[in-house]
């Protein structure tokens, strides 16, 4: 019998493990339970939970690198034939790196389910308290997954978003071979309604941060704020992070510090690794696999800066020290580099949300709702407050070299204008963190040539998946 990758059986048994205190800790499994009894006992609903979070490591380091294959910002030059599936235009509907990524985001999403159920059917399993926030972590992981499928295999949020094809939705979990199912894609404004719903649903039960790793209130806001700026929807984005700005977050004293000095103020979730659990960044963000692009090095870092600025630092013979340069980055004698992930066991812990990427929204937000205005320009000071330095020919910091740093209010003609300088903020800023492919889609700019509605620059579905799933349709062009 033909069965479809996104309805992939859970293994009929989940893993039990010997106590420990911190959820996400990782022993050795000592014994084992069919999968009938698994969701029979409170124990067996966390493990369960633990295991959408196993799932979750699988897939957050592509929701970084991909992305970045396909943006302006890298050019990759490595030789793996599986990412080149995704690098080189046209991509391959058998190369490997799209059905990998599809596989583990519904066998996220099924876990995700699988939690939700037993929840919903046994509601005197677990106190109220824990059932609300196991069935909150669920529903978020089961957005984000959708939500990130949607945005590489489906066309940017737009006009046509209720009849363009998205992805298909999987609301129901999957145990046994007479619950395998065989979906359509549901729209693009399907998927993103459904998302929201349940970023909603989970925002609004979620405690505050509690446990780090977890999800929690607030990173259920910011991706809320995620998915609503991808959609253009500015208001609303600007009012979600609005709600994250109110916890206790604040920016790290350097660029550097947040990647080097785990579990900072700024950061709101990311996903924990060990040497144990590598996260597989630092082997293609680094030397010999992604290097930086002339357009990047020669046009994206110094337009950060306006003419006048730069005339400014020019006449004077200064410098412009950007520390997100400096000392996130490397360069092999012939090629720059991030160093953002520089753990040489793979074990750094990845970003998934962090303060200065919200920031950037809701300043990007306001300044396209509200115009040139006190607080966008606050915010985008800030960030490069903390990245940019002015020195002299020996140096040395230049006294009162604010201006040439921060932008004034006079600087900008419009709000369009000021939306465009966080728009160069953010490619440098958050630089190898999953969101410039996405901001020119969701900016309806092109990128390696192609309009950024080109069926070329959407991932096809799996070939695999179309053999088995008779009620898929594929992308154009494949």
């Amino acid at each position: 019998m033909k069965k479809s990758i996104i309805a992939i059986l859970l293994p009929l048994s989940i893993l039990l493990f010997q106590g420990c205190n911190a959820f996400l800790e990782k022993p050795q499994p000592v014994d084992s339970i069919p999968i009938s009894a698994a969701f029979e006992t409170p124990e067996g609903v966390v493990m369960a939970l633990r295991g959408a979070y196993r799932k979750l490591e699988r897939l957050e380091f592509q929701l970084i690198m991909f992305p970045a294959f396909q943006s302006d910002n890298f050019q990759y030059i490595g030789v793996s034939n599986w990412d080149r599936s995704i690098v080189d235009i046209p991509f391959s509907p058998s190369g490997g790196r799209n059905g990998a990524f599809w596989s583990d985001a519904y066998q996220l999403i099924n876990q995700a389910n699988l939690v939700i159920r037993a929840l919903e059917e046994d509601p005197d399993l677990i106190g109220s308290g824990l059932r609300e926030q196991l069935k909150a972590e669920a529903l978020f992981l089961r957005a984000m997954a959708h939500f990130e499928l949607v945005r590489l295999f489906a066309k940017p949020y737009g006009p046509n978003a209720d009849q363009d094809l998205g992805v298909p939705l999987m609301l129901a979990a999957t145990t046994s071979s007479s619950e395998i199912s065989y979906p359509e894609r549901s729209t693009i404004a399907a998927v993103y309604e459904q998302v929201i719903d349940d970023l909603s649903e989970a925002a609004a039960l979620l405690p505050k941060p509690f446990e780090r790793g977890r999800v929690h209130r607030y990173a259920a806001l910011a991706y809320l704020a995620r998915v609503t700026f991808q959609q253009r929807n500015y208001p609303l984005a600007a009012q979600y992070v609005g709600e994250v700005m109110v916890g206790s977050f604040s920016l790290s004293a350097t660029p550097a510090e947040f990647f080097r000095n785990e579990g900072n103020s700024e950061e709101i979730w990311v996903v924990i690794h060990s040497p144990q659990e590598r996260n597989g960044l630092e082997g293609r963000s680094g030397q010999g696999f992604l290097v930086y692009q002339d357009t990047l090095l020669r046009g994206g870092f110094p337009d950060i800066f306006s003419p006048s600025q730069l005339e400014s630092i020019e006449q004077n013979q200064w410098q412009v020290v950007d520390l997100r340069q400096t000392t996130l980055s490397g360069f092999s004698g012939v090629d720059t580099f991030s160093t953002k992930y520089e753990d040489p066991g793979w074990a750094d812990d990845i970003p998934m949300l962090r303060l200065a990427d919200m920031m950037l929204i809701r300043a990007e937000a306001l300044a396209r709702t509200e115009g040139v205005n006190s607080e966008s320009l606050d915010l985008l000071n800030a960030i490069r407050r903390r990245a940019l330095r002015i020195v002299d020919a020996s140096g040395t910091p230049v006294p009162d070299s604010e201006y040439l740093i921060e932008y004034q209010a006079s600087d900008f003609a419009s709000g369009e204008e000021l939306a465009e300088a966080i728009v160069r903020e953010r490619r440098i800023e958050l630089l190898l963190e999953g969101n410039r492919f996405h901001d020119l889609m969701r900016l309806e700019r092109g990128v390696k040539g192609y309009a950024f509605d080109a069926d070329e620059l959407r991932w096809p579905i799996p070939q695999s998946e179309m053999d088995a799933n008779p009620n898929l349709v594929q992308n154009p062009g494949y």
